[in-house]
This record gives C-alpha cells, sequence and structure tokens, in this order.
C-alpha cells in the first residue's frame, strides 16, 4: 500500500468512532402543544397531546425539591396553581 492510501485508512478509522456516537445519540424530539393534567412534583409536569398521549415533561433549569424533601409541597402547589390546565408548548 502507498503511503498516501495508508494516511486515508488512518484518517477514516479515527473518524469511525465519532460516527458511531453521532448515530447513537437521540434524535431531538418534534415539538407538540397540549394542556397541562398533572403536576408529578415541583419540576415535572404530565401533558396531553394531540394524540391523547399522556406525556411527562422535566422542566428544564429547574431543580425544585423531590417529594420526600423538605418545601417539596410547596413547590408543586406553586407550579400548580401557575400552570395546571394551561396550554404548554414542549420540545424545541
Amino acid at each position: 500500500m502507498t503511503d498516501r492510501n495508508t494516511a486515508l485508512q488512518e484518517k477514516i478509522i479515527a473518524l469511525i468512532p465519532l460516527a458511531l456516537l453521532a448515530t447513537s445519540l437521540p434524535a431531538p424530539a418534534a415539538a407538540f402543544a397540549g394542556p397541562v393534567i398533572g403536576i408529578c412534583d415541583g419540576d415535572t409536569i404530565t401533558v396531553l397531546d394531540a394524540d391523547l398521549q399522556q406525556r411527562k415533561i422535566r422542566l428544564a433549569g429547574i431543580d425544585a425539591p423531590e417529594k420526600k424533601q423538605s418545601f417539596a409541597v410547596v413547590s408543586c402547589q406553586h407550579l400548580a396553581d401557575r400552570i395546571f390546565g394551561r396550554a404548554a408548548l414542549c420540545g424545541s
């Protein structure tokens, strides 16, 4: 083999892990809208999509107490007061 072919093969071999990584990443979810039908905790809600499927959504950028932590009930109630029953746009 020539040096040129060897160099090309080495570059291709080096790119294989990157290609495998790119194909294993999850695809971005399609955006959807629907009413908020449930509040799981202070940073997780349930939204009903157009196909009447319930989708659990974790709110980005919010770190609320989990169910067994202090102030979890207050956090959950605050979120419910603000968005329960309202339309939510989810996704990118």
